[in-house]
C-alpha cells in the first residue's frame, strides 16, 4: 500500500496478505510514488495492482461500471447471533 501526504512524504506499508503491518516513510510525491510502484510491477516478483484511491473519487474498482463488491451481502454470515446467543460468549474478532 502506498500513499503520498500533502506535506510531501510517500508512505508504504506492507506485509503478508492480511497481514500488513510494516511501515515506512520518505521524502516524494506522486511521480516518486509511481517510480516505486512501476519498480514492483517490473521487478522480479511482478506484484500487481489491486486498486487505487483517490480522495476526490475513492476506490477506483467501485467506480468501475458493473462492479460488483468483493464479498456480496449475501455471502456475509455473523459469527454469533446475538438474538439466541448465550449470555456468556465472547466477541470473537476476526483479526
Amino acid at each position: 500500500v502506498g500513499s503520498v501526504t500533502s506535506q510531501g512524504e510517500i508512505h508504504t506499508f506492507w506485509g503478508k496478505t492480511n497481514q500488513v503491518n510494516q511501515h515506512a516513510a520518505k521524502p516524494g510525491d506522486i511521480s516518486e510514488l509511481r517510480k516505486i510502484i512501476n519498480q514492483k510491477q517490473n521487478g522480479k516478483d511482478k506484484y500487481k495492482q489491486v486498486d487505487e484511491y483517490t480522495p476526490q473519487q475513492g476506490w477506483q474498482r467501485q467506480r468501475m461500471e458493473g462492479a460488483t463488491p468483493q464479498h456480496p451481502i449475501s455471502e456475509l454470515v455473523p459469527i454469533v447471533d446475538w438474538s439466541i446467543a448465550p449470555p456468556d460468549i465472547s466477541i470473537q474478532w476476526d483479526f
